[in-house]
């Protein structure tokens, strides 16, 4: 059964109401000045419209039109002194009109285009920013295509679906108001009838195709999330796909999804434009029965000619306009699913600036990090990764963790980073503990550097002093932390030396280059706290253990967190900690400290 059309227009309210509350004042304000421009073209459009019965009754009796009361201003104005001398007057008038109505209607739509297009980039900008400030969790536990789909694709959907069509449904209203009511001056009962056909048409339309836009909705929201991954999968997973030489399988994949979308799309278009066939039709046919009918019954057909040609012009404007109006109210429904995936990602809470950002004054890390029976688990229905944790890190420390796969290793970072918090328990720092109010200023002081290094399309330089603008960058620091990472010695050997590009994700690197640009971009930081895990794993046994002597003779202001696989990397550490069963205890032959 379809949904009822009062649903839609309660869904529409609602979801332009929630992005309204998104909106900047200056938008606001673009908003409403776009509404009284509308009710001025509507104005200009009801006088080019009526404009049409004097011209053409001048144009076919004078001595009659001469005699109107409706034309004595005209008269008074120009000094017409006999009918004849009518007609230039009445004709500069109604081409005045015309003009005006065409460039009145150029304007609005222009406005209408620039503004709806402008917030939409300003809600783009807002989606992708609450997206990014999300916490570390809600990122992990997401479908990552569906967000790069959400941000980049579905954000469009604001615009076209829902900004866009609902200026033009305001805007075909109050033109259709206006103009009907002009007309229903001059001819009441043919106008109400021809309101009440094509009312009854396109109601009935849009009762017909209300469920199956519904369909056409999910299938855009679900196909264009497809293409997205498949794009995704395909060039991520590259060097698998080529070895296994599955490539037909991607793409034929991609293809059933790509066509998928596309039908959507061209049937929503075929949707929104078939009414207007059937109604220009029926229009047209309309008024050659009227006409008809006159001539038939003795009346005349030349003393209908004003009315009819009013009637003519009064289709050939407002059909169009009804045709937008139709078009638009399509346009909101196939876009529906796609409309409200957005709205979600754009009404994600926000952290508040104080967590978020960079602070520019940050109270140093002085003299330890303590887990105080600390627990966690990613859901309550899953076991706890780590249990009754408690564990001091002194300021200096060389911290080296091991455990075996799935121990929790990469959780007791997240811990350490407050990239996560604890489900039971409490992080201390200095004897303060880690809030939401806190952790910023916290991260600040904290370097990582992952197994897997994400490297930008950029050159060495920024990536190095990633995050950082490039008329910002220090390059003597970019220079001394690539010493210590065992780096600088092969950028030299670059003909444009710390301009080189790394290409997409490095791959103009070898692991082991990537690895130390990861590693030296943590020493740029100059954090308090740097935390490596398995930094060192795609390195050679010389090149690491290079590396680690230059890293542990970093000051010994700095602390360092090692996670490895190989002991021969930890070496070197003050203290040892093995993970294992969700507890963490000292290893037996390294100096402890209590």
């Amino acid at each position: 059964m379809p949904e009822p059309i009062f649903n839609s227009r309660v869904d529409l309210l609602s979801n332009f109401g929630r992005v309204w509350r998104h909106l900047s004042a200056r938008r606001k304000i673009q908003l409403y000045l776009l509404v009284a421009l509308t009710v001025l073209a509507s104005v200009v459009e009801v006088f080019s419209i009526g404009a049409l019965v004097p011209f053409m009754s001048v144009l076919i009796s004078p001595e009659e039109a001469f005699e109107n009361p409706l034309l004595e201003p005209v008269r008074a104005m120009f000094q017409v002194a006999r009918p004849t001398d009518l007609i230039g007057p009445v004709s500069v008038i109604f081409c005045i009109g015309t003009i005006a109505s065409g460039c009145a209607r150029y304007l609005l739509l222009f406005l209408q285009a620039r503004i709806s297009y402008s917030i939409g980039a300003d809600l783009s900008v807002k989606l992708y920013e609450r997206t990014l400030y999300q916490p570390y969790l809600v990122h992990i536990s997401r479908n990552s295509s569906s967000v790069i789909a959400g941000v980049s694709v579905k954000a469009n959907e604001l615009i076209v679906s829902l900004l866009y069509p609902v200026t033009i449904l305001v805007s075909s209203f109050l033109m259709l108001s206006l103009a009907l009511a002009a007309l229903v001056i001059a001819e009441p009962v043919i106008t109400l009838g021809t309101v009440l056909f094509v009312s009854l048409t396109y109601l009935s339309m849009s009762v017909v195709v209300k469920s199956r836009l519904g369909t056409l909705s999910r299938t855009i929201a679900v196909s264009t999330s497809d293409v997205v991954r498949l794009v995704q999968e395909g060039l991520g997973g590259i060097r698998d796909i080529l070895l296994d030489g599955t490539q037909h399988e991607f793409v034929a994949s991609y293809r059933r999804a790509e066509i998928a979308l596309r039908a959507s799309r061209a049937s929503l278009q075929v949707i929104s434009g078939a009414p207007r066939f059937f109604i220009e039709t029926a229009g047209t046919l309309l008024i050659v029965g009227f006409a008809l009918n006159l001539a038939l019954d003795g009346k005349g057909v030349a003393s209908a000619v004003p009315l009819l040609g009013v009637l003519a012009l009064g289709a050939q404007r407002l059909l169009p306009i009804v045709q937008q109006g139709y078009s638009a109210w399509a346009a909101i429904e196939g876009g529906r699913s796609s409309v409200n995936e957005a709205i979600e990602l754009l009404e994600q809470p926000l952290l508040s600036t104080r967590t978020a950002e960079r602070t520019t004054e940050c109270r140093m890390f002085s003299s330890e990090i303590e887990f105080v029976n600390v627990s966690f688990s990613y859901s309550s229905a899953l076991p706890n990764v780590l249990n009754n944790v408690n564990l001091r890190i002194n300021k200096g420390d060389r911290l080296g963790v091991i455990g075996s796969t799935g121990s929790g290793k990469s959780t007791f970072l997240d811990l350490v980073m407050a990239l996560v918090s604890p489900t039971t328990g409490r992080l201390y720092v200095d004897g303060q503990p880690i809030t939401l109010e806190s952790t910023r200023e916290w991260q600040q002081q904290i370097a990582h550097v992952p197994q897997a290094i994400y490297l930008s399309d950029s050159s060495i330089a920024e990536n190095i002093a990633f995050g950082t603008r490039a008329q910002d960058i220090d390059y003597e620091r970019v220079a001394a932390a690539a010493r210590v990472a065992q780096l600088d010695e092969f950028i030299q050997t670059l003909s444009q030396g710390y301009s080189t590009k790394v290409g997409e994700r490095g791959v103009r690197l070898s692991g082991g280059q990537r690895q130390r640009i990861g590693i030296a971009r943590a020493l740029y930081k100059r954090a308090s706290v740097i935390i490596l895990d398995e930094a060192t794993s795609a390195l050679d046994v010389a090149t690491e253990r290079a590396v680690m002597d230059g890293i542990h003779q970093l000051p010994q202001r700095i602390t360092l967190v090692i996670v490895a696989h190989r002991t021969s990397t930890l070496l070197e550490c003050t203290r040892l900690v093995e993970i294992k069963n969700g507890a963490i205890s000292p290893v037996d032959g390294f100096p402890q400290t209590p």
